[in-house]
């Protein structure tokens, strides 16, 4: 056997594993923990958080542990949502930074918000408390999807930890810091360029 293809085989088998592990690095959501289906956990329901275009279509929960984070899809086994930011109750974010602010009131409710000038077709809001009970997903779609901005409550007796948000695939752009940065250089670079012309 030629040496090329020797090489060549733990290569390929390499990315044929991480093809088929992919789906691993996921947060499932239980779908008999659903909200329409009258099988919620722990009092959650789609009220829990609303948006200024609609409230939440439909919602799960609760769950045990964390919700993830960054590189980690949220899927029920037919639909998968790619993580775009997380935002701590004590500060800090991981993720993408699409301006989440959600102020408190008393640990137990508060609002949110995000970028305003964000489109999603759907997404899902994840409120996140102690390990119990956990998390709850509550998903926005349809014209419910054009909310930016709203109230959220956990009828829990822990404080939220953090929310995150998830959205659908191929249904949304965010804006790449790489490029932003190039289109200020390449802006700057024009501007010093037309003074020494001038």
């Amino acid at each position: 056997m030629d040496k090329h293809y020797k090489k060549a085989i733990p290569v390929v088998f390499i990315i044929l594993a991480s093809a088929l592990f992919s789906n691993a690095n996921a947060s499932v959501i239980n779908l008999t923990n659903q909200c329409s289906s009258g099988d919620s956990i722990n009092g959650i329901s789609t009220t829990d958080v609303n948006g200024n275009a609609g409230g939440a279509s439909d919602c799960w929960g609760t769950f045990d542990g964390n919700d993830g984070g960054s590189g980690v899809e949220l899927t029920d086994g037919i639909t998968s949502w790619d993580f775009i930011t997380k935002k701590n109750i004590g500060g800090g974010i991981e993720g993408q930074d699409i301006g989440l602010a959600l102020p408190t009131n008393d640990g137990k409710t508060g609002t949110w918000e995000f970028d305003s000038g964000l489109n999603f077709e759907s997404f899902i809001i994840v409120l996140k408390a102690a390990s119990k009970p956990g998390w709850a997903a509550y998903l926005f779609s349809g014209s419910d999807a054009d909310s930016h901005y709203g109230d959220w409550s956990v009828n829990w007796d822990k404080d939220l930890s953090h929310i995150s948000v998830y959205a659908k695939p191929g249904s949304y752009e965010l804006p790449e810091p790489f490029i932003l940065l190039l289109l200020g250089t390449g802006l700057i670079s024009l501007g010093i360029f037309a003074a020494r012309k001038k």
